[in-house]
C-alpha cells in the first residue's frame, strides 16, 4: 500500500487513497460497518459493526455486497496484513454489543483488560495516590472521592 489508509465504510472496503491517481484503491472486503482503525507494524486493527437499519444507514452499497459474498454482517475486530490485503485474524463479538466506535493500538501494552462498572474487580484497581505531582491545595487528587463507590 502506498497512499493514505482509509475507510470505505458504505461499500465495507478498506483500503487507501493513491495520491498520484486520486482515486480509492480497494486491499480489503471487511463484513460490517467498519468504525475506526489503528496500526501497528504491517498490520492495520479495523473495528467493524452490525449495521444500521434506519435512514441514515439503510440501502448502502455494504448490504448489497454482504448479500452478493453471501455473509451476514457482524460486529468486532479484524486484522489485515497491509503487504497482502489478507485478513489473518478476527475477534467476533456477539450478544448485546453490536457497534464498536473506535480502535486503538496499545504499543507496549502486555496483557491489556477492561473492567466493567458493575464487576467486584473495579473496587480493587481505584487507588489513592501519595502526595506529589497533580494534587489540589489540600493534598488531595480527586481520587479519593472513589475509593468509596461500589458497583451498581
Amino acid at each position: 500500500m502506498s497512499g493514505e489508509a482509509s475507510l470505505n465504510s458504505g461499500t465495507g472496503d478498506f483500503g487507501y487513497v493513491d495520491l498520484e491517481r486520486d482515486r480509492f484503491e480497494p486491499v480489503a472486503f471487511c463484513p460490517g460497518y467498519m468504525r475506526g482503525f489503528a496500526f501497528h507494524g504491517n498490520f492495520a486493527f479495523v473495528g467493524i459493526s452490525q449495521p444500521r437499519h434506519n435512514l441514515t444507514f439503510s440501502g448502502l452499497p455494504l448490504d448489497e455486497k454482504l448479500q452478493q459474498k453471501n455473509v451476514e454482517p457482524r460486529c468486532g475486530l479484524l486484522v489485515i496484513d497491509l503487504r497482502s490485503g489478507d485478513i489473518l485474524h478476527s475477534l467476533r463479538m456477539e450478544g448485546a454489543v453490536l457497534e464498536l466506535y473506535d480502535v486503538v493500538a496499545l504499543s507496549g501494552v502486555r496483557l491489556p483488560m477492561a473492567i466493567g462498572f458493575k464487576s467486584d474487580e473495579i473496587r480493587r484497581m481505584v487507588s489513592k495516590r501519595k502526595r506529589g505531582r497533580g494534587q489540589g491545595a489540600e493534598g488531595k487528587t480527586g481520587t479519593e472521592k472513589l475509593s468509596g463507590l461500589r458497583p451498581v
